[in-house]
């Protein structure tokens, strides 16, 4: 540390000398101000170990406490820079169905790690009441509810890969055995091009009621130009038609323009698209012309059908 007693000298010997005096009076008025005691309201995490337990949360746990310090001025600061929690250990808990934690009088056993000198004078609740079950973990899907928004002129694929795509979910069994899939956070990405990759957080929405094998996943994917393409000579069927009914589409053939992503279109063929008209729309008809169904592949839309309607003879 030499270098920067050197280092501070060199500056402090190209200072004014009212500006000198001013930093050392500055800096022991700050000294003696923050060894003074002081009281203080911070929120602490709520943090649930069950890691070597049978047992498990199932409601009472806030996700945050509010706890009001007292102490040296630095020791209260101090506590800005740690992670300290209200960490509550169930591997003692192993029987029992509830728990009842007086706070105030239990706060040196629950936070940690607290700085030396501090003391907690009150805590919000006051009293905490745990309920506890059987704990499980279950093995579900992540689900994406962010939103993954290309440039303009651009679309998204569909084939988005996760990493992870599953994580574990561990806590009680009233909650975990009814989980389907675990969503991301709804954050929002903008101007995707080309290949991406984002790294969104999971959803901590019952934290601190589960503990997750994963926090975060990345997402991959493709955002590419959009396009479109058209198809001529699409067959159109009749679905629903009875045998002793005779029909004539006029025309019997449609074009249809699909909008999609480069490669999307790349892999569409003309004998993947499909057109057909209900025989039961056409019995209902009273103006001589029906619009045809149209179902576009996955990860393309429908921009233009012609004709828009067909018409057509209909014989006993």
């Amino acid at each position: 540390m030499k270098w920067l007693g050197r280092f501070l000298r060199a500056i402090i010997t190209r200072l004014p000398a009212a500006v000198v005096s001013f930093l050392f009076a500055a800096f022991i008025w700050i000294f003696v101000a923050m060894s003074r005691k002081y009281t203080a309201v911070e929120a602490f995490p709520v943090v649930v170990d069950a890691k070597d337990s049978e047992r498990a949360v199932r409601s009472g746990i806030p996700k945050t406490v509010s706890v009001k310090l007292e102490g040296e001025g630095w020791k209260i600061l101090s506590t800005y820079f740690s992670r300290i929690e209200w960490r509550i250990d169930l591997s003692t808990e192993i029987d029992k169905n509830e728990i009842a934690i007086s706070m105030t009088k239990n706060a040196a056993l629950y936070l940690k790690p607290l700085p030396e000198g501090l003391k907690a004078l009150a805590v919000e609740p006051d009293t905490l009441v745990l309920r506890l079950e059987e704990k499980i973990s279950k093995y579900i899907p992540i689900r994406l509810v962010g939103t993954l928004e290309p440039k303009s002129g651009y679309v998204v694929q569909d084939s988005l890969q996760f990493e992870p795509d599953s994580l574990t979910v561990t806590g009680a069994k009233s909650i975990v055995s009814s989980l389907k899939f675990w969503e991301t956070s709804p954050a929002k990405y903008s101007d995707l091009i080309g290949k991406f990759s984002v790294l969104l957080p999971l959803s901590d929405s019952l934290s601190p009621l589960v503990e997750l094998s994963a926090h975060k996943v990345e997402i991959a994917g493709l955002s590419e130009q959009l396009t479109e393409l058209e198809y001529v000579d699409i067959p159109v069927s009749v679905t629903g038609q009875p045998l002793s009914k005779a029909l004539t589409l006029i025309p019997s053939k449609v074009n249809l323009t699909l909008r999609g992503g480069l490669s999307t279109l790349a892999n569409v063929k003309a004998s993947d698209l499909k057109a057909s008209v209900s025989f039961n729309d056409l019995a209902s008809d009273t103006t001589g012309a029906v619009p045809p169904r149209l179902v576009p592949p996955k990860g393309t839309s429908l921009i233009r059908c012609e004709p828009e309607k067909l018409q057509y003879i209909l014989r006993k």
